[in-house]
């Protein structure tokens, strides 16, 4: 066969070589540099949107008119008492806490104890006991409210729900005038602080 036969020549492999050779010697050196000089990758750009914490005072804890030398007089975390009830003279203290339902939440109080008059002249409160619902209203037990400043309130573990969750705070304690105990009002605080944690 002759050279010139198209089947036999593309057949032959030193004439494909060759021929290959030929091809990579017209070819621009850039064009092979090109390949692999350049990528591309992808990835997700994610959030969630949750509840910020917000707390809010719903009513002071009040002791309401005290007499010398009576009996101590108690308010109740547990007891939904209203200053405008007949024959109800107090109510307890109430925060509520909104914050996410997953993540970790802490409460922890700070009472300034005992509650003074503008002078020197002092009450202690005594007894100071808390609860925390979920539903607005009567609780069924409470707890001791220490004299440890701040005092912590057990940890409240997060879940999987994102949902926003209110938490009912109540808070009562007792006082006593003895029989020497100076005239006047007597004002004191305490602060409620609700945070989250191992963010």
């Amino acid at each position: 066969m002759s050279v010139s036969d198209p089947f036999t020549f593309y057949l032959n492999p030193m004439r494909m070589f060759r021929f290959a050779a030929v091809l990579a010697g017209l070819m621009p050196f850039g064009a092979l540099a090109a390949q692999g000089t350049a990528d591309d990758g992808q990835i997700q750009v994610l959030m969630r949107v949750l509840q910020p914490m917000v707390v809010t005072k719903v009513s002071d804890l009040t002791f309401g008119d005290v007499f010398r030398g009576q009996a101590p007089k108690t308010i109740s975390p547990r007891l939904e008492q209203q200053l405008d009830l007949p024959g109800v003279d107090g109510g307890r203290a109430y925060f509520t806490v909104i914050s996410s339902r997953d993540l970790d939440v802490q409460i922890t109080f700070t009472l300034v104890n005992p509650i003074r008059t503008g002078g020197t002249e002092e009450v202690p409160v005594t007894d100071r006991r808390y609860c925390i619902i979920e539903a607005a209203g009567a609780c069924a037990s409470d707890e001791a409210l220490l004299s440890a400043t701040p005092f912590a309130a057990p940890l409240f573990t997060g879940g999987t729900n994102i949902d926003a969750v209110t938490r009912h705070i109540y808070i009562g304690g007792t006082v006593e005038a003895d029989v020497s105990q100076a005239l006047g009002s007597y004002v004191g605080s305490l602060t409620l602080k609700a945070e989250y944690i191992n963010l």
